[in-house]
């Protein structure tokens, strides 16, 4: 199942790619997230990263944010990104707990 994502950053992303993650729907949170654990594994074209479901992802800050993926945007000419322009992208489920992500 393909879920629409967006970019996500904070006040000062860093080149190195800290600062930066991708923008869960609430409705795809409870739909694809429900019992996958205190991380995921999301799989990008070069690498297989292991990102961390913090608590406040349950609450009302639905991002994923990990500096690797940070990075994949960047390389990738995602970001950075005019200011209320995120970029969107495609995260794919493979299993639980395992996604694809594209541009």
């Amino acid at each position: 199942m393909d879920i629409q994502v967006t970019g996500w950053r904070n006040g000062t992303p860093k080149p190195s790619g800290a600062g930066y993650g991708i923008r869960i729907r609430r409705k795809d949170r409870e739909k694809y997230f429900k019992h996958v654990g205190s991380f995921i594994n999301v799989q990008t074209d070069k690498e297989l990263i292991k990102v961390s479901v913090s608590h406040s992802f349950w609450k009302n800050c639905n991002e994923l944010r990990n500096s690797k993926i940070g990075r994949w945007m960047i390389e990738n000419k995602l970001a950075p990104w005019e200011k209320n322009k995120p970029p969107s992208m495609t995260l794919r489920t493979i299993c639980k707990g395992r996604f694809r992500l594209y541009k």
